[in-house]
């Protein structure tokens, strides 16, 4: 998953510079605050303390509550729960991240989605390492 982060000033035109880039180069739009409640769930903070910490504004006590780790973990599932849809992997990706690798498991029918998550998990920051632990199993039901 590519990821492109920009910030916006007023008059500096980044929604629109924003939006060209996308279709330039085939990328999709996310809002910050789009993904914030779900993180902010995850975390148990309050949303407006992850887009203070997202944008750089959150206090010293908003900063100490949200663990690093966690929030990783939870914008990596964010992400692969939007780009790996139910029916390839039923029961979803499990996320777990420590000292920069990540760990990920799952059982799934489809052998796309292997690479595919291990792809999504290596775009974001902080990521250096991924243990892979996903694995394909044929679907029930063949015919013959």
């Amino acid at each position: 998953m590519t990821v492109i982060a920009m910030t916006r000033e007023i008059g500096s035109f980044g929604l629109d510079v924003a939006a060209g880039l996308a279709a330039r180069l085939g990328l999709e739009i996310i809002q910050s605050d789009t993904v914030a409640n779900s993180i902010a769930k995850r975390l148990g903070v309050d949303e407006s303390a992850v887009l203070r910490y997202v944008n750089g504004s959150a206090s010293l006590l908003e900063r100490w509550q949200i663990d690093r780790r966690k929030l990783v973990e939870a914008q990596i599932s964010s992400a692969l729960a939007d780009q790996i849809s139910v029916t390839a992997a039923p029961l979803g990706v499990s996320v777990s991240v420590a000292d920069g690798k990540v760990t990920l498991a799952a059982t799934t029918s489809s052998g796309s989605v292997r690479k595919r998550a291990e792809k999504i998990a290596h775009g974001f920051a902080g990521v250096f390492q991924i243990d892979n632990r996903i694995v394909s199993v044929p679907s029930r039901g063949s015919t013959f």
